[in-house]
């Protein structure tokens, strides 16, 4: 993680060890209001399954994102964590924008 943190644009990939050898029932679902691997068929929310990018300045990344339209899940100033951020993408998936040297 320090590394990624003091890397420019790195990209954060998230591996749920195990969850290659599930059964076709059990298929893992990353959470994003997404029905894939319920019993029920209904969509499930939260989750960890997310990609994250790390930028110079996430409040200026988020005004980009913002002036582009791009939704938002948390903004940098809502919730516990100040600082860091989640829009989603054109499919609904999470993309967390950090600070590109830490909190």
């Amino acid at each position: 993680m320090k590394f990624c943190m003091s890397t420019p644009g790195c990209i954060e990939l998230t591996w749920n060890h195990g969850s290659e050898s599930q059964s076709e029932d059990k298929i893992y679902n990353t959470g994003n209001a997404d029905s894939t691997g319920t019993q029920d068929g209904n969509k499930v929310k939260g989750g960890f399954g997310h990609l994250g990018i790390s930028v110079p300045c996430v409040y200026e990344a988020c005004q980009r994102f913002k002036d582009l339209d791009v939704p938002f899940h948390k903004s940098p100033n809502s919730g516990g964590m100040k600082g860091l951020a989640f829009i989603k993408d054109p499919d609904g998936y999470l993309i967390e924008i950090v600070p590109q040297n830490g909190w």
